[in-house]
């Protein structure tokens, strides 16, 4: 007799091993066996971190939420970058079995922390540029603060704060471009 169709469905509702061996009478390493292709393996990650490190504001949510939980961001925080349901997104990670990856040490994961949290910055102010609707790289898109004698500190360096206060400074700025944040800073346009 096959399990695996009623294993994998019952996996990705979210069912536990155990739950679902009960439920369908089986083991649990038949459980495991059919499941194991389902998990998020740390090889296979590492082996694509070369891809998981260049995702790009077109990403679709359910990817970009994948990629941020895997890279270690808090769910409370994605969630709140992504203005989306604390609830619904653990639900979400849930039934498809994202979980944290730690695949990462030493200054690549410090770095990777700093990539995230741009990431997060990025999405939460709408993830393309204010005035030309630019989306093809984070690397591109820059924090102009509308008002600048009200800028307590530049957020391009100051990714590794609290994510409350870094929202806070979010705030105060327009998401744009690299060449329309030069545009705007250019005397040489605003003079006649």
């Amino acid at each position: 007799m096959s399990y695996k169709e009623d294993i994998l469905k019952l996996r990705k509702q979210g069912d536990s091993y155990n739950s679902i061996a009960k439920k369908l009478g089986c083991s649990k390493g038949t459980v495991h066996f059919h499941c194991s292709k389902l998990e998020f393996n740390k090889d296979v990650i590492a082996k694509n971190l070369e891809k998981l490190c260049r995702p790009t504001p077109n990403l679709k949510k359910k990817e970009l939420i994948t990629y941020l939980v895997m890279m270690g961001n808090s769910k409370k925080i994605i969630a709140d970058a992504l203005n989306i349901d604390y609830d619904e997104l653990l639900l979400f990670c849930k039934r498809l079995n994202i979980s944290k990856g730690d695949i990462l040490s030493g200054y690549s994961k410090i770095k990777q922390h700093r990539r995230n949290k741009k990431i997060l910055a990025v999405t939460y102010l709408g993830g393309k540029c204010f005035k030309c609707d630019y989306n093809k790289s984070y690397s591109a898109l820059e924090f102009h603060h509308r008002e600048p004698h009200k800028k307590d500190f530049t957020i391009a360096s100051n990714t590794n704060i609290a994510w409350n206060k870094l929202k806070k400074e979010i705030e105060k700025c327009d998401l744009l471009c690299a060449n329309c944040h030069r545009e705007e800073h250019d005397d040489w346009l605003s003079s006649d």
